[in-house]
């Protein structure tokens, strides 16, 4: 089974932020960012993973393509360096084929289609990938220069918008977003509070 010469690409859905991994109990330790494209149906796509120390079986297999993209780009620009390479993508799905090993379907490409996957990794691997990238704090870090703005008479109201606010900042960005700001704000207000009662 070969991909169609004549089926365009279609990207799909592009998550490039930083999220906190689960799988490490380290502050600042945060998702990496992988491009995946599925030749069989021209889709192409960008996501976050974790260390779970995990393949999945298509990817294992190279029905799935995959390239690790370094650091987080942010989504506008992460699309734009995809539809800029487009030609290379679509150089891999036409080279493209699903054969059967004796064990299992798996992918196999064309010498052309295997030098454009090449020349992906080569640039994401020497600063040639996408130009804009997040700038991701713990919330510990990011709230240490604006801890005294938050006070013992803010209601519960003022802290959520005070946390949408900080949290707008992009490209700047907290990991874990506004409810992580706010569980912040909220245990420094409540400990301001519990000093004013105790003195």
């Amino acid at each position: 089974m070969t991909t169609q010469e004549t089926q365009k690409l279609e990207i799909l859905s592009i998550e490039t932020k930083p999220e906190h991994d689960p799988y490490v109990n380290i502050d600042g330790i945060v998702s990496r960012t992988y491009l995946k494209l599925d030749p069989r149906d021209n889709t192409i796509w960008v996501t976050q993973e974790y260390k779970d120390n995990a393949t999945p079986a298509e990817e294992w297999h190279g029905l799935i393509l995959t390239w690790i993209v370094p650091g987080h780009p942010t989504e506008d620009a992460m699309r734009q360096w995809i539809e800029e390479n487009m030609e290379l993508f679509q150089t891999i799905c036409n080279g493209y084929e699903v054969v059967w090993n004796g064990n299992n379907h798996t992918g196999s490409l064309t010498l052309e289609a295997h030098a454009a996957a090449d020349a992906i990794e080569y640039m994401l691997d020497n600063d040639q990938g996408p130009l804009n990238y997040y700038e991701y704090w713990t919330v510990e870090s990011w709230l240490e220069s604006v801890r005294d703005d938050i006070t013992a008479d803010m209601s519960d109201e003022q802290l959520a918008d005070l946390a949408e606010q900080w949290d707008a900042t992009e490209p700047q960005m907290v990991i874990g977003g506004t409810d992580s700001i706010l569980e912040f704000i909220t245990q420094i207000r409540d400990a301001l509070r519990w000093e004013q009662e105790n003195e």
